[in-house]
């Protein structure tokens, strides 16, 4: 039989001893005790021994009737039993300093205090398990005041699934991918600004000639193909050293400029450690002018020097060299 108690002109109070109990019993089959108004606990400990929790509010209010400029006890979240394992909790840490990235809105390079924290109670750090992270649009900004890297340990040959533009790679895929330079990547160069190298090769359908070529403040300076090397305007080929005349890199004629082999020293020599050979000049069209300092020497048809080998200096003078033999004989005679 139900009873009802109704008091319609005051409140009612149960009062037992101090620190008493009280207690609702439903009795030996689950029942219900209904609280039609709020409910307000003021003691220091909510225990609630129940399979089943629903709360009805969408959001859950920790470290109510705060005061302070953030939580004054330092931390606020949840914590998890785990039996005989160490607890673990989800907390706000208001002691956890760090710098804006300074394309957050608003508060871009402001120092501020204030992170979540997924530890156990021992203050070791819990892993988050997910595949998404959204970030609304803005940078993903990994933050570290020590001296940690984005790390994929763990999973089975990440490098090899690093096949779309969007992956990251890791330390690993990097270096297989300049291992397979030659065979499976493509290089055409290296560059800074208007300083460069470049490469290209001639099995590529738009390329003559294989070549390395340098260039240096927008100025081609050296060449290196099949047959060549050019390196400003003297051209390396076989054994052969000459000047290249046009210069295919720099556009000028180099004709009528000396090749210099020049020492810092005037009191050392350019040394020539075998046999010096002069090719012949057939016809006087072709003999060298005189020089505007010091004397130049070429070799032409023998005359009565006796040498073949001819000199004209910068005053004008040009003549056959004697040799030992006829400059004795000359000697006698004259």
């Amino acid at each position: 039989m139900s009873k009802f108690l109704k008091i319609p002109n005051g409140d009612y109070k149960i009062a037992v001893q101090p620190g008493g109990t009280i207690t609702l019993d439903t009795g030996q089959d689950t029942g219900q005790v209904v609280i039609t108004g709020d409910l307000i606990v003021e003691g220091e400990t909510t225990t609630v021994n129940t399979a089943n929790l629903l709360l009805e509010d969408n959001i859950i209010l920790l470290n109510k009737g705060e005061t302070g400029s953030g939580v004054s006890l330092e931390t606020s979240g949840i914590q998890i039993d785990r039996g005989a394992l160490p607890d673990v909790q989800m907390l706000f840490d208001e002691t956890i300093p760090y710098t804006v990235p300074t394309d957050v809105p608003d508060i871009g390079g402001s120092n501020i205090n204030g992170a979540f924290v997924l530890q156990d109670i021992n203050g070791n750090l819990r892993a988050l398990r997910t595949n998404v992270i959204n970030t609304g649009g803005g940078n993903l900004n990994l933050i570290g005041s020590g001296q940690g890297v984005v790390s994929v340990s763990g999973t089975a040959n990440y490098e090899d699934r690093v096949l779309d533009d969007d992956d990251i790679p890791n330390r690993r895929w990097v270096i297989q991918e300049l291992q397979a330079i030659g065979d499976n990547v493509s290089v055409t160069g290296l560059s800074d600004f208007d300083t460069q190298i470049t490469i290209r090769d001639s099995d590529r359908t738009d390329i003559d000639d294989s070549r390395i070529r340098f260039t240096i403040d927008s100025l081609d300076v050296s060449q290196i193909d099949g047959t060549k090397a050019i390196f400003h305007g003297i051209v390396i080929k076989d054994t052969t050293i000459e000047v290249e005349s046009p210069s295919p890199l720099q556009g000028t004629d180099f004709t009528a400029t000396d090749m210099t082999l020049k020492h810092p020293d005037s009191s050392s020599a350019v040394v020539i450690d075998t046999t010096l050979g002069l090719k012949p000049i057939p016809s006087e069209l072709f003999f060298p002018d005189a020089p505007t300092e010091g004397a130049r020497i070429y070799s032409s048809t023998e005359s009565i020097g006796g040498t073949g080998v001819y000199f004209v200096n910068e005053e004008g003078t040009r003549d056959e060299m004697v040799s030992r033999s006829r400059a004795i004989l000359y000697g006698i005679i004259f």
